[in-house]
């Protein structure tokens, strides 16, 4: 009986285990806010796909040009000579040049900036398509690319970036202040909920928690203790 015992005991233990993992923020791993990113590229049809695929990340979220943004996301696209190289570009030669069918290929290198400006991560990505019947494979812009290439890319870019800003603190700026209450951008889009808490950049002992929404994708906050941050302050989810 008493081995019986200890035995539903420890199956309780490794349940309770289960149910309060946590994310390195604190509280459950679906707690944490999504992080606001900016897509800087002069391909619009480029733009779109990512952002829609940041956007069912669960871990990003693409803002416009005129919201504040955590991060900007700079995407170049294109491939280099000695990458198309590298890939088997060229065709084979025997005798006489002949079409084959080949793999479409899809690059993107991409540079992520914090809002200093300053490089978080670089590198790029080659998305692999469906076999097309080409003299060479196709090394195209987004406007002309394989779709089944162009969006491997785009699933790789992403998935790179929630994972290079697992560990990295949410963060957005006071907009206004009045009394001891802050307006910061961000809203329930980015996954904000009544009574998270934040803390303060250079503003130690600040600590600050949602009790609202405005209309403009905004999110209200009340100071629960130190100094009320003015604007401009970055405030960062507490871990």
């Amino acid at each position: 009986m008493l081995r019986r015992l200890s035995v539903f005991a420890f199956a309780a233990v490794l349940a309770g285990c289960a149910t309060t993992s946590t994310s390195p923020f604190g509280g459950s791993g679906g707690n944490q806010p999504k992080h606001m990113i900016k897509i800087v590229t002069a391909n619009s049809d480029l733009r779109a796909q990512v952002e829609q695929a940041m956007a069912t990340s669960g871990t990003l979220s693409p803002v416009s040009e005129d919201e504040f943004s955590a991060y900007n996301l700079v995407i170049n696209d294109g491939l280099p000579a000695e990458r198309a190289e590298s890939l088997g570009s060229k065709p084979r030669i025997v005798g006489v040049l002949k079409a084959e069918k080949r793999p479409a290929y899809y690059r993107m290198g991409y540079t992520l900036l914090d809002m200093q400006g300053k490089p978080v991560t670089s590198g790029d990505v080659v998305g692999v398509g469906d076999n097309q019947q080409a003299m060479f494979p196709a090394l195209r812009d987004a406007g002309s690319a394989s779709p089944a290439a162009l969006g491997d890319a785009v699933s790789q870019l992403v998935t790179e970036l929630g994972k290079r800003l697992a560990s990295q603190a949410w963060r957005s700026t006071v907009l206004s202040q009045e009394g001891t209450q802050v307006v910061i951008a961000g809203s329930r889009a980015q996954g904000l909920k009544e009574g998270m808490t934040f803390e303060v950049e250079n503003l130690p002992g600040s600590s600050l928690k949602v009790v609202g929404f405005k209309d403009n994708d905004e999110t209200v906050l009340d100071v629960v203790a130190g100094a009320t941050p003015s604007v401009g302050y970055i405030v960062t989810r507490t871990r």
